[in-house]
């Protein structure tokens, strides 16, 4: 609200300037009709500039405060409100979490360029992936997380392993990342989100402990073998 009321009463500022100039250009007007023409033109331009200067400001303002600023994905404030979304639809979906394996070392070995790197890679590679009623973010460090509609297949999820899991190169460095996947399904899992986080993050750190890549609320799960065998990674 505090960022609305300031860019109102600066556009405010900005007309009223501009209106102080277009009674300048106005007096100057003249008996020819090219000069006067030329006046009107350069008025226009004055009157609409802030106008049109203070939207695409609103407008970039707003994307940063739905977005995270490193991946571009949704930010944490923004999933909360398509989680709520979700949940009002009262239909079938997945909250899939995932989990970078070993990305502190890499922060550790390489540094923290190299890392955010890493993290805007897989940030491109999820929003590749993203369906259009899919909803894709970055929840902080290198926890990422999707909402999909319905449930994916086996398929669905090797294919999401072997596209972010391929090699990348991050600030000239070549590394290959491995996923951790924990998954919560509605209403199976659960039924508010706090049930539904708890139990997809459950399921993540099971999968990461015991060497699993997918690992579901109900136990379904994608084994690391398998998973390698049909991705061919």
């Amino acid at each position: 609200m505090k960022e609305k009321v300031i860019h109102v009463v600066t556009l405010v500022l900005a007309i009223i300037g501009c209106g102080t100039i277009v009674h300048y250009l106005h007096d100057l007007r003249g008996t020819s009709d090219i000069f006067n023409y030329l006046i009107d033109i350069v008025s226009t331009v004055v009157i609409f500039t802030p106008v049109v200067l203070q939207y695409f400001s609103w407008t970039e303002l707003q994307h940063h405060a739905r977005h995270d600023a490193l991946t571009g994905l949704f930010n944490r404030a923004s999933f909360d409100k398509h989680f709520e979304r979700f949940l009002k639809q009262d239909q079938k979906f997945q909250l899939v979490m995932i989990d970078l394996v070993k990305f502190k070392s890499i922060n550790d070995t390489y540094g923290h360029r190299v890392g955010d790197e890493v993290l805007k890679t897989v940030g491109e590679r999820l929003q590749v992936l993203t369906r259009p009623d899919d909803v894709s973010a970055r929840l902080g460090g290198d926890e990422f997380v999707l909402l999909v509609p319905g449930e994916l297949s086996d398929a669905d999820y090797i294919n999401l392993i072997r596209k972010i899991e391929a090699p990348m190169v991050a600030a000239g460095v070549n590394l290959n990342i491995g996923l951790s996947v924990g998954v919560s399904t509605y209403p199976d899992n659960g039924i508010d989100p706090s049930t539904l986080m708890h139990q997809a993050d459950s399921a993540m750190y099971y999968a990461k402990k015991n060497g699993f890549r997918v690992f579901s609320g109900t136990s379904d799960l994608i084994g690391d073998t398998r998973a390698k065998h049909h991705a061919g990674i």
